[in-house]
């Protein structure tokens, strides 16, 4: 499926960014992915690796919180795989599940090497989601459907947003939160 934000548009953007305003993008992304996989876990009762996944953006909070890379690690990327459910036996938010699941790993990825394709991985899965979870009567017509225009609008206001936080950890996080909380991140969307 073609993304709306490619990594040709993305990267230059991402690499005007210092590590905390990088990270705190990638935040927002997972906490935009984070209420699919809850839904997920509800509706079928999974409970494989919602909690890896939720301490993997714990991690990745400590991160933006530290002012260098000293902050507790307690999970690696190679822990990604006892998370991710297995796509033959759920229903139709697996998908969402395993695009999340993926986010969290590619950001812990980038935590430990400092490498913004897994930014723009993470970016590649989020646009999944949004595409995946439209029903059959908008293929062909993907661009132009509201939930799909909401999340580029979300992640391109992400990005520019972003070129103007603070630098200062302290005063960055503070900004993530306010902004998370006022933009609604950690609603359900569903199209």
């Amino acid at each position: 499926m073609p993304h709306a934000l490619t990594a040709q548009i993305v990267l230059p953007q991402l690499e005007l960014l210092d590590r905390g305003r990088q990270i705190a993008f990638g935040i927002f992304m997972l906490e935009r992915a984070m209420p699919l996989l809850m839904q997920f876990q509800k509706e079928v009762g999974w409970t494989g690796g919602g909690g890896l996944v939720r301490a993997a953006l714990a991690q990745v909070w400590a991160a933006l919180e530290a002012d260098d890379d000293r902050y507790l690690r307690f999970l690696t990327e190679d822990h990604c795989d006892r998370a991710l459910p297995d796509s033959e036996d759920f229903g139709p938010y697996v998908s969402a599940a395993i695009d999340t699941v993926d986010m969290a790993c590619n950001l812990l990825a980038f935590l430990e090497s400092g490498d913004t394709a897994g930014l723009v991985e993470c970016v590649e899965r989020r646009q999944d989601t949004v595409w995946m979870m439209l029903p059959d009567e908008f293929i062909g017509s993907e661009v132009s459907h509201p939930f799909v225009t909401e999340e580029v609008a979300f992640l391109e206001s992400d990005l520019s947003a972003l070129q103007s936080a603070p630098v200062k950890r302290s005063e960055l996080v503070t900004w993530v939160l306010e902004r998370i909380d006022t933009q609604g991140y950690r609603a359900l969307r569903l199209p």
